[in-house]
């Protein structure tokens, strides 16, 4: 939500929107010793920016202009969304466990992915 208030801000240039992620996921044992987004290997592009901190915890932050748009698309979005949007996607990567063979592997990857309408009447 906080990314979607602006074009600049989907971006996440100031890495605010990897901080709040960063922030929930301070809990887990094996992301509290992360120190802040500005440590992790950062990767901006045109229109988004990533963060990754190897094997625990990974952000993307993109802007996904609508199909009215005049921008150029962006190939981490979704195709054919109405209208201008703000997209994060967040990786994380669980401490290692004891493995079932057949049930249960070494290590959980989970990813959630969250796309809101970009406010079209501010761009700050």
């Amino acid at each position: 939500m906080h990314n979607s208030i602006s074009q600049t801000a989907a971006k996440d240039l100031d890495l605010s929107g990897c901080g709040i992620a960063l922030a929930e996921l301070k809990s887990t044992s094996n992301a509290r010793s992360l120190g802040n987004c500005n440590q992790g290997a950062i990767a901006p592009n045109p229109q988004g920016t990533s963060v990754v901190f190897s094997k625990i915890f990974q952000v993307a932050s993109d802007f996904c202009p609508g199909t009215g748009s005049s921008q150029t698309s962006n190939p981490n979005c979704p195709s054919n969304i109405p209208v201008d949007a703000a997209q994060v996607m967040v990786t994380y990567y669980t401490a290692f466990l004891i493995p079932i063979p057949g049930l249960l592997p070494g290590q959980l990857k989970i990813t959630r992915t969250a796309l809101m309408q970009v406010n079209p009447s501010a761009d700050f």
